[in-house]
């Protein structure tokens, strides 16, 4: 706010004088009679005295909000001195003569147009109005000519004294943006630079104000979060700013907006070419900077580098999801162990790798698409085959000893079911009582299991439920052997049958897993399981759970009152390295399993057993054991267990006997040791058959002994165990039966007749003869035994009895006699 003097004093005189008109410039005369000429000086304001960091509210040009009023003006208006009394006539300036006398007397002749228009090319004609008479004509000329010389040195000074304010003004408004735009008050800097380019528009500086005021608005704008670095680069590309030329500090500041830009945005190829051909352009431009063109181009060096790593990490990551899509498009039940070893490749190499966290999705999705890859489809495989004539089968009904039908010729063999035994793909029945082969059928050198024994209740006559035809036929037998009813399960089944309820469940090699009526043979329906089926599908007693191995690396637990697949516990065991079906364990309680025992060949070779949780609602994918246990050397047989204890011979042929522990901090497995006869062979037990060749295995035990198998002959071993002090072995005393090489599974005999069950085994004796056998498991007595061969090296010798009945009479490498009945 600028305020103006109501008084001055006379310069002749010194006498005080009113103004009338303080804020104009004019002539004025004084009572002493003396003409001087008044002008207004207005004040400058302070720059120093305005608030730093602070952003005005309104803008305008010209005009500063200052923090506090300016101090007043005490300066004395400028006047000037006319000796002759006379003020000078101005051009276009009328003299308002009536201007009435002011309090001391005196009269303001001011002028009507406050424009005073001066000039080299105008003529000014200054008249003095004379009051008096003058002494000599000389002196009027003298005193005008003083006087516009005095008038123009006046003007001169006021002209240069406005510049250099103006000048001072300038350099203190821009050292102070400078200064802002140094602190990174990029706002504030770019209000005062466009300020300083308004109000100065011929200076020097204004292109670099110009440029200052883009950077600090540009670099304001990079400080946003919400603002687009791209944005900013498009501005700059469109209208470089390196073709003009411009101090060091603002090619400083460029190169900080550079820097800036770089640090926002992403490593474009693009904007760092850019920026760099900017950089290079700069560096000519300030050639002796102080490294800020060379950090610039560092930045550069550092985003093209990252740029570089970044590109062959997304190659990487392109061909890493590459193979795990190729690894995601095997069929269902594979993906899974496939993900999870390609997963553990990866870590090994890279354990840093940033592709675990798709590896693991895949893996989930793996679990979902293979629990719902398994589907029960309804009545989809052929119905029953009818039951053939007897006029189309081919081949022999049954065989019988020529003997026996000769001295007997009323045998019957419907008066008891025959105990069944399968010798390279031939079914032989054996009487129960004295062993003869009552028949045989052929069933293909595939079929290595034994025959079922189906009885719907309990007067109904049983029925013996086989495999035909290397596998792909499941036939009905009664008890001499004839074919009741026969379908096809269009698929091939090596692993055997298990029955479980009125219903067959056959698993085959396809992947299928059919489920037969017993009745009549009618096919229900499969089990879609995408993988091959080499074991019988386990159920524990009185269940509706079953769980089936799925070679290679499953075992799939199934609901067969649902028909569902509950849940997939992932062994990745590999195709056909496991020695049995999984074994349920009751560690919970003794009527629903809580976990399954897996034993299996690994490379080494080891066996290894593994005990794995099952699956829940809440957890349906079961991928690690949560106990394992290995044997070193070749294959062992499969471990038998007893309630919560488990035997296992390993192939040293050391017996060892384990507990399933309870206790949830504890191995599951508690081995019992002897303490005097610790991991000894079964050699110091029957040192009289460590010489003997045959197989070795357990059978069954108990509380207080165990039949075993040991190097070809049948045993009993009695023991004594308890936690204080361990186990106690003890051998039987002779005979020990011999069994030479297992031919089939040994099949346990359930007959009131005996005083306990019996072991019907099938073997292989040193001689090359195969010997059937009966062996009472309580009294260590062998019940009966018959020499068989499949071989016939004669051919048959026929004979007709009657005209009705035509018989085949055989004899087996073996020496034994067989008499067949002829069906044409």
């Amino acid at each position: 706010m600028t305020k103006y003097p109501k008084k001055t004093n006379c310069p002749a005189c010194g006498v005080r004088i009113r103004l009338k008109y303080p804020q104009q410039a004019h002539y004025h005369e004084c009572t002493c009679g003396e003409w001087f000429f008044y002008e207004p000086i207005k004040e400058d304001v302070d720059p120093q005295t305005t608030r730093l960091g602070s952003t005005p509210k309104s803008i305008t040009p010209r005009v500063t909000k200052l923090a506090g009023l300016p101090p007043v003006n005490t300066t004395a208006p400028k006047v000037t001195i006319f000796r002759d009394h006379e003020p000078p006539v101005q051009v276009n300036t009328t003299l308002n003569l009536n201007e009435p006398e002011t309090e001391n007397g005196e009269t303001s002749i001011l002028p009507s147009d406050e424009t005073i228009n001066l000039s080299a090319t105008t003529s000014v004609d200054i008249t003095p109005t004379h009051q008096r008479a003058k002494s000599s004509s000389i002196a009027p000329l003298l005193i005008t000519s003083g006087l516009f010389v005095l008038v123009m040195l006046g003007l001169t000074a006021a002209w240069l004294f406005i510049d250099v304010a103006k000048l001072e003004t300038e350099e203190k408004k821009r050292n102070y943006a400078q200064e802002q735009l140094q602190d990174k008050n990029f706002l504030l800097a770019s209000v005062k630079f466009e300020e300083l380019a308004s109000l100065h528009p011929q200076s020097a500086w204004h292109q670099e104000y110009l440029l200052l005021e883009k950077v600090a608005s540009l670099r304001n704008g990079l400080e946003s979060e919400s603002h687009n670095p791209s944005e900013t680069f498009e501005k700059l590309r469109a209208k470089p700013l390196t073709t003009s030329e411009h101090s060091p500090f603002a090619w400083i500041q460029y190169l900080g907006l550079m820097q800036a830009l770089l640090e926002k945005s992403a490593s474009d190829p693009t904007l760092l070419d850019w920026v760099e051909v900017e950089a290079y352009n700069v560096k000519k431009k300030i050639p002796k900077d102080e490294g800020e063109t060379e950090a610039v181009l560092a930045l550069i060096a550092e985003k093209r580098s990252a740029l570089a790593k970044q590109k062959l990490e997304e190659q990487e990551k392109a061909s890493f999801l590459a193979r795990l899509k190729r690894l995601e498009a095997q069929p269902a039940p594979l993906v899974f162990q496939s993900i999870q070893d390609f997963m553990e490749q990866e870590l090994l190499q890279n354990p840093k790798s940033n592709n675990i966290s798709d590896c693991k999705i895949a893996l989930d999705n793996s679990k979902n698409r293979h629990l719902r890859s398994i589907v029960y489809e309804k009545n989809n495989l052929q119905e029953t085959q009818p039951q053939p004539s007897q006029k189309s089968l081919q081949g022999w009904k049954y065989f019988q000893h020529a003997e026996q039908f000769l001295r007997t010729p009323n045998w019957s063999p419907e008066l008891q079911t025959p105990i069944l035994t399968v010798n390279q793909g031939i079914l032989y029945a054996f009487d129960r009582t004295r062993g003869n082969v009552l028949w045989v059928k052929r069933l293909g050198g595939d079929v290595q299991s034994s025959p079922l024994v189906f009885s719907a209740n309990q007067g109904a006559e049983p029925t013996l439920i086989t495999l035909e035809d290397n596998g792909i036929s499941l036939s009905a037998l009664d008890k001499s052997g004839s074919t009741l009813w026969k379908t096809s399960l269009g698929g091939t089944c090596l692993a055997g049958i298990t029955l479980w309820h009125n219903t067959a469940l056959i698993p085959c090699l396809e992947g299928f897993l059919v489920e037969v009526e017993l009745a009549g043979g009618n096919i229900l329906g499969r089990w879609n399981l995408g993988q091959s089926l080499l074991q019988p599908i386990c159920i524990p007693h009185d269940s509706s759970f079953g769980f089936i191995p799925a070679d290679p690396g499953n075992i799939l637990c199934l609901d067969f009152a649902t028909k569902k697949c509950t849940g997939i516990i992932a062994s990745n065991h590999a195709l056909g390295t496991l020695i049995s079906s999984p074994i349920p364990v009751f560690l919970n309680n003794q009527k629903e399993p809580s976990h399954i025992l897996l034993s299996s060949e690994e490379p080494g070779p080891i066996t290894k057993l593994r005990v794995f949780p099952l699956p829940t609602t809440q957890n349906n994918y079961i991928n690690e054991p949560m106990y394992s246990l290995s044997f070193r050397g070749g294959i062992i047989p499969a471990p038998v267990p007893y309630q919560n204890r488990l035997a296992i011979l390993d192939q040293t042929q050391h017996l060892s006997f384990f507990a399933w522990n309870e206790e949830v901090a504890k191995p599951p497995l508690i081995p019992f040791f002897d303490e005097k006869n610790q991991n000894k062979p079964l050699a110091t037990l029957f040192e009289s058959l460590k010489q003997k060749q045959g197989s070795s295995q357990v059978l069954a035990f108990d509380e207080t002994e165990a039949d075993i198998l040991y190097n070809g002959n049948f045993c009993k071993l009695l023991f004594a165990w308890n936690l204080r002090d361990g186990l106690k072995l003890a051998s039987s005393k002779p005979p020990f039966h011999q069994t030479g090489a297992l031919l089939s599974k040994p099949t346990l005999v359930e007959d009131p007749a005996l005083s306990r069950n019996a072991w019907a085994i099938t073997g292989k004796l040193p001689n090359n003869s195969t010997i059937s056998q009966l062996i009472d498991s309580e009294k260590n007595k062998l019940l009966w035994k018959t020499l068989i061969s499949p071989l016939f090296i004669a051919p048959p010798l026929t004979f007709t009895l009657t005209p009705e009945k035509n018989f085949f009479l055989l004899a087996d490498t073996a020496g034994n006699l067989f008499l067949a009945k002829n069906n044409p």
